[in-house]
């Protein structure tokens, strides 16, 4: 066998052994079986794929929406505090000579709650005091105090549970 022989005889048998390899590495091995738990399958499927964690955000997003759509049925609970200071020098003979000086304080509380069927529902308390020294004042310190009910009830535009739960339905529907 001449070199040149031996060189083609090579190469081929390299080429052959080439081809063979590729060809085995090619193939692809048998089916693997991975054994998962359901929580585990979930968080791969979340962890790789994108739309299935948007749905998740956005189902989040909905029960959130129609948590805040009901807060219009708590209570609201409304406190107000006011307070008036003033001095003046007397303007009339009887008052006397001098400075009076009168105060007074405001306080109210009101609590209010909407009703399913469209209407509102409120208590109110308010306290008023005045003091002055003034004179021929029949009650000094002065007190005064109310408490009022309140129900207001939509007859004809916003009426019904239909449009007081309008907020829920749409926050539903999303």
């Amino acid at each position: 066998m001449s070199k040149a022989a031996k060189k083609l005889n090579i190469m081929v048998s390299l080429t052959l052994i080439f081809f063979l390899a590729s060809g085995l590495l090619a193939q692809e091995a048998g089916p693997r079986e991975i054994s998962l738990s359901l929580e585990e399958a979930i968080y791969r499927a979340l962890k790789h794929n994108l739309n299935l964690v948007a749905e998740v955000y956005s189902t989040e997003k909905a029960s959130d929406s129609i948590a805040v759509a009901r807060e219009i049925f708590l209570p609201s609970l409304e406190m107000t505090y006011g307070s008036n200071r003033t001095e003046q020098r007397s303007t009339w003979w009887l008052q006397g000579s001098g400075t009076y000086i009168s105060s007074s304080q405001n306080y109210e509380t009101r609590l209010s709650q909407r009703l399913p069927i469209g209407g509102t529902f409120s208590v109110a308390m308010s306290n008023y005091s005045t003091d002055t020294n003034q004179l021929y004042q029949l009650f000094n310190p002065y007190y005064n105090t109310q408490l009022r009910f309140s129900f207001v009830q939509p007859l004809l535009k916003n009426f019904g549970p239909r449009v007081a739960k309008r907020e829920i339905i749409i926050a539903r529907q999303n």
